[in-house]
């Protein structure tokens, strides 16, 4: 018997042609055996807890505006998916009209399945949804999204990456083509 992992050569010899036999070739395309899913990995108690007061402390401390809009942002995000159960590209795609805090809801637009569904919002993920729109200023009359985009510079690299590609992408449109 092979180990695991090892592949296993079968040898099969024909029939005779005069018994008129088919041979189905199904048997020799069986797929390997699926390999188990991994089981998912939460986070305990404890670190939930002490990432919650990290984000609390970071949002006390923080001295200058742009810090504590960025803390209040981070700590409505983690409210919002903690406590709301929200995915979070649920999260990145909120707009302000879908927050209504005199009904304490959110109104989840194009959720899992394109389904939309109100989503009710705990006294604490109030607090913080209200902090960081107070932090977060009018952002402009332009922005209705509820999370004001950052510069690309603060979104790490991979951001930096998508930014760069849509500017090559765009100068290969607008360049004159050379004709030959």
């Amino acid at each position: 018997m092979a180990a695991e992992g090892e592949a296993v050569h079968v040898t099969i010899r024909p029939v005779p042609q005069d018994h008129e036999y088919r041979v189905p070739r199904a048997p020799l395309r069986l797929p390997s055996p699926k390999q188990p899913d991994s089981l998912l990995r939460f986070l305990t108690d404890e670190q939930m807890r002490l990432l919650r007061d990290d984000l609390d402390a970071r949002f006390e401390q923080a001295r200058s505006h742009s810090a504590r809009r960025n803390a209040a942002l981070d700590r409505a995000d983690f409210y919002l998916i903690w406590r709301a159960g929200l995915r979070v590209g649920e999260v990145e795609g909120l707009s302000l009209e879908d927050l209504d805090l005199g009904e304490r809801k959110l109104m989840m637009r194009r959720g899992k399945g394109s389904k939309d569904r109100p989503v009710y919002l705990t006294d604490k993920t109030m607090q913080t949804l209200q902090a960081y729109l107070a932090a977060r200023g009018t952002g402009g009359a332009t922005s209705h999204h509820l999370p004001l985009p950052q510069p690309a510079a603060a979104q790490g690299p991979a951001a930096l990456a998508r930014q760069g590609r849509r500017q090559t992408r765009r100068r290969r449109r607008s360049s004159p083509s050379a004709a030959p």
